[in-house]
């Protein structure tokens, strides 16, 4: 966050303000007062995003897209109020087609927590520069940037789901950075980890380890609970950050079973002593969260060499590759020459990215809403429950999945 000591009256939110095609951003920005101050910061430079009001017409709401019903919202300022109100829209994911009107949003609540979210995630620290393509916006989404100057086009996680794109309308350069006008909001991911590897046949095996602990294990990966109401699964050591997930293939998977490094749900599930059997599941939690690790990385044209925490901690004194200490985590040394990724690990085994089958560079979201989407009547106001318009989005954390060609073990 930058240190707002120094404002600048030509900041990126200049543009934003004075701009009359501007005003549901100028409204979020303006209402949610700290952002203003932010992006006036001479403390930092900034890429700011801006879609302009004509282009808000196809907001797809997260909560409303884990429901059976769904629909989009078009955000709209309201100039007898002064405030923005979304209308409710008829809405196929499946095809992509927008339907009639069906309601109306006025709840500020509701609209300025939408809002929050899409401006985080059009906000980029620092310049967009030439030959990188991946950025990482304020509410910790990425951004995949293509081409330069006028001819740039922006993808979120959800764009490149549905193979759309935003495109620049203008440039402005201002003091402490630059502002973009865009011709439609930038699409977050609106999928989770868990429907990702769930429904990708290539990640069937890792995806059977990970969803085979018991219900009300203290092992489970997967969970939706009352800290962790999302769009169906959320990963459980997941908190409010950005992560990579690392997924072998299935036949890496297959021979590490076959070669006993992994004992299967099969078999622990036919064990009769207990001790044996909470041990064993202990130690495949342990080998699967080696999988998992802070921060994203891509696949994306950069140098990478650097060392990574994973999930799993260490429980003993017994040194390793990375000299990690007691009750810390185990780490990933991750290197790249900018068209690939490679691994090593505690032991100084290696792994690589695939990435001859399009199965990398995979973004993903996991949400947490206030409540279970079931829980609210349906957008369009049919169902039961409360209302749609009390849903909130309370936090995210986000994860980039690449597929690799070995599994990654710590011991």
């Amino acid at each position: 966050v930058a240190i707002v000591d120094s404002l600048s009256s030509n900041s990126v939110y200049k543009p934003v303000l004075s701009n009359s095609n501007a005003k549901i951003m100028n409204w979020t920005i303006s209402t949610l007062q700290f952002y203003n101050l932010y992006l006036s910061s001479l403390a930092a430079r900034y890429s700011l995003f801006v879609p302009t009001d004509e282009y808000f017409t196809k907001y797809i709401d997260p909560v409303a897209f884990s429901k059976d019903i769904q629909a989009v919202l078009k955000y709209w300022y309201n100039s007898k109020t002064a405030i923005v109100n979304a209308t409710i829209y008829k809405y196929d994911k499946q095809t992509g087609i927008v339907g009639d009107s069906i309601g109306l949003i006025t709840s500020s609540s509701f609209i300025t927590n939408r809002l929050l979210d899409l401006l985080n995630s059009h906000i980029v620290l620092g310049d967009i520069k030439s030959g990188k393509s991946f950025y990482q916006t304020r509410g910790n989404n990425f951004i995949k940037v293509s081409g330069s100057d006028i001819n740039m086009t922006i993808q979120g996680g959800g764009d490149i789901q549905m193979n759309t794109n935003a495109k620049l309308t203008n440039i402005f350069t201002q003091a402490n950075g630059n502002t973009y006008f865009i011709d439609k909001p930038i699409q977050a991911p609106l999928s989770s980890v868990y429907k990702v590897l769930s429904t990708t046949p290539e990640f069937s095996e890792f995806f059977s380890l990970l969803a085979g602990f018991p219900a009300g294990s203290s092992s489970r990966i997967f969970v939706n609970d009352a800290n962790n109401y999302g769009m169906d699964f959320n990963i459980k050591f997941f908190y409010t950050y950005n992560y990579t997930v690392y997924v072998p293939t299935n036949s890496a998977i297959v021979s590490a079973i076959q070669n006993g490094i992994i004992i299967p749900w099969s078999t622990i599930n036919g064990m009769t002593d207990a001790t044996a059997k909470a041990a064993a599941i202990s130690k495949l939690e342990r080998f699967l969260r080696y999988h998992f690790q802070d921060k994203s990385v891509f696949v994306d044209n950069q140098l990478v060499n650097k060392v990574y925490q994973s999930s799993t901690i260490k429980y003993d004194d017994v040194p390793t590759g990375f000299n990690t200490s007691k009750n810390k985590f185990y780490k990933i040394r991750v290197n790249g020459n900018g068209n690939d990724l490679s691994l090593t690990t505690e032991t100084g085994k290696t792994a690589h990215v695939v990435t001859g089958n399009e199965l990398y560079n995979i973004m993903t979201r996991d949400f947490i809403f206030n409540a279970k989407p079931a829980s609210f009547k349906n957008i369009d106001g049919t169902g039961t429950g409360t209302l749609f318009s009390s849903s909130q989005i309370v936090t995210s954390s986000t994860a980039v999945i690449h597929q690799i060609d070995n599994i990654l073990s710590f011991e």
